[in-house]
């Protein structure tokens, strides 16, 4: 009687030889898992296994059929254990010859220098709320970790510009710690439901991505501030770190306990972060709000004159509204906590762009760095300073670390480009330009810059067509046309350049226009005296580019004329720097 295929199977024990061999497969991973972390195993040796089982299971399988035949004696289970094992170190034994075995120059480039131990980047935990709705929370607890931990004077954590660049990446965790730069990548999740929250946080190595530390955190959303300081001490034991001083003396500076100020305050520094007029508005309401029911909550001061400052300099509400407000923020927050570094920067600011108080504003900086040498922030604003007074070498130095400190932010590395463009090195400001393009195509201001320092080396048709892009990039910004007018002055349109202008004058019946731009653009035309009075309209608004008046490669027809050289002795500002580079 002919046996249907299966019952042929239940004879044979397909099934059983499938089972067995799985769990052999199962047991051997685990066992090489271990191993392979203890012994710092390359990815190699795990993935020549795991491709050798997957193709010894077949083998099995055929095994199986064979040994279940009548009167053949059938394999026992120890057996198959004894397969999957000598099938896992083959495996094992090919991926580290074919990861050994690659081919290679015959010279190798020196590898790369392993990342410091102590270095750590913290990712944006992700929202995992039933409505999706609590993105804003997720970043917040993120950036309120980053400055919990950097507490911690033996660890280096990155910064937030640059940890956020990964932020909905699909990149693996050890990609993004290798573009890092870090040994440690901090990521997680938050739920929330009602008051209550959920946080997962992970530690993982970015040498062989296996976790380091993992755990769970079930909270009121009241305790968040208690969750906070748990997961950076956890953090901090995972990497072996010992912490100085007392428990207490971990805990974010400036904090507040009202749980609904914190939460906007959170909401606050996700739209300063998007830098759109619209976001910022937003955010001067949510930090506000959060002041309303603490009024000594430092951060939200801080976050609030920033916010001003960041208005001001972008001439969304008019310099002489924004910078005092800016002050009075920060000053108010060092009242409550004078050890946070980050409005000594936020007063510099306003005094290098709205006072011109050139001491202070180097005093403020210098403060600033001292209490947070990785504060990159204080290093750019410190460079934008150094480059106002003709300090270029310092310049370029500072916004290099600033670089160094944040090294995804865009903002930093175009700017290295920039200070060079001031120090007259076209040719070096083009070539860090076309390099930060590489990394954001629309990075709006490196089109700017790079097509300003274009015109300098006579490429009037480039620069135009660069600028050009940055108008389209900033939705038609005042900054960027006025810009614009001057390319086409360059290129001997001088009907267009002055039909733009006149457009943009026609503009300040009905609100702040950039003056110092105009007056810019009215040098390029030739237009001497027009451009003076321009100046003379941006120092009665205190308009911020002012602090570069002997500095601007823009402004070198103007040199020799009396209204510029009054000028100049009024800010207090030394000779017009020259054309040629400095070294």
């Amino acid at each position: 009687m002919k046996r249907s295929f299966a019952t042929r199977l239940r004879e044979r024990k397909i099934v059983q030889w499938a089972l067995a061999y799985l769990a052999g497969a199962w047991l051997a991973l685990q066992v090489m898992e271990v191993l392979g972390d203890i012994l710092t195993l390359p990815l190699s040796f795990q993935r020549g296994a795991l491709v050798v089982l997957g193709f010894g299971f077949l083998i099995a399988l055929v095994l199986a059929w064979y040994h279940g035949e009548q009167g053949r004696q059938r394999a026992s289970g120890p057996e198959l254990l004894l397969v999957a094992g000598v099938l896992v170190a083959a495996g094992a034994t090919l991926g580290l010859v074919r990861g050994s075995g690659r081919a290679e120059p015959e010279t190798p480039p020196p590898a790369s220098p392993a990342p410091d131990a102590r270095t750590v980047a913290i990712l944006p935990f992700a929202d995992l709320s039933p409505q999706g709705d609590q993105e804003y929370l997720g970043d917040g607890i993120a950036e309120e970790l980053m400055s919990t931990v950097a507490q911690i004077p033996e660890l280096r954590v990155t910064a937030r510009t640059s940890s956020f660049a990964f932020k909905g990446s699909d990149l693996d965790v050890r990609e993004i710690g290798a573009r890092l730069g870090v040994a440690r990548v901090v990521e997680g999740s938050v739920r929330k439901s009602g008051d209550q929250l959920r946080i997962e946080a992970r530690l993982i190595d970015v040498a062989d991505g296996f976790r380091m530390w993992s755990d769970r955190f079930d909270a009121d959303l009241s305790d968040i501030f208690a969750v906070q300081d748990e997961i950076a001490r956890a953090v901090a034991a995972a990497l072996r770190v010992r912490l100085a001083g007392a428990p207490d003396e971990l805990t974010l500076k400036g904090q507040t306990r009202d749980h609904v100020a914190q939460d906007l305050y959170l909401r606050g520094r996700f739209e300063w972060n998007r830098r759109t007029q619209a976001s910022l508005e937003r955010a001067v309401e949510a930090f506000g709000r959060a002041l309303a029911r603490d009024s000594s909550y430092a951060r939200a001061l801080v976050g609030l004159g920033d916010a001003y400052a960041v208005l001001g300099f972008y001439d969304y509400r008019p310099p002489s509204e924004a910078f005092p407000r800016a002050k009075e923020a920060a000053r108010r927050a060092l009242e409550i906590e004078d050890e946070l570094a980050e409005p000594h920067a936020t007063l510099g600011y306003a005094a290098l762009y709205y006072d011109w108080d050139w001491e202070e504003a180097e005093r403020r900086f210098l403060l600033s760095i001292s209490l947070n040498p990785d504060y990159p922030v204080a290093h750019q604003w410190y460079a934008n300073y150094l480059v106002a007074m003709g300090r270029f070498e310092e310049a370029a130095t500072h916004m290099r670390t600033a670089s160094e400190l944040d090294p995804l932010s865009m903002i930093a590395h175009a700017a290295t480009g920039w200070v060079l463009y001031y120090w007259r090195d076209y040719e070096g400001a083009v070539a860090q330009l076309e390099r930060s393009l590489a990394r954001d195509p629309n990075f709006e201001l490196a089109h700017l810059w790079m097509g300003q320092a274009h015109e300098e080396l006579g490429n009037h048709e480039e620069a135009s067509r660069l600028i050009e892009r940055a108008v389209s990039l900033s939705g038609g910004s005042a900054i960027s046309r006025a810009a614009l007018a001057h390319a086409r002055a360059g290129q001997g349109r001088g009907d267009e350049a002055r039909r733009l202008l006149a457009e943009l004058e026609s503009e300040g019946a009905r609100g702040y226009i950039p003056s110092y731009e105009i007056a810019r653009a009215r040098a390029g035309l030739g237009e001497a005296d027009a451009a003076v009075r321009w100046l003379e309209r941006a120092h009665g608004e205190r308009a911020h580019s002012m602090a570069f008046l002997a500095v601007d490669p823009q402004l070198a027809p103007l040199h020799g004329h009396p209204g510029y050289r009054r000028l100049l002795g009024e800010m207090r500002l030394g000779a017009p720097v020259a054309e040629s580079r400095g070294s």
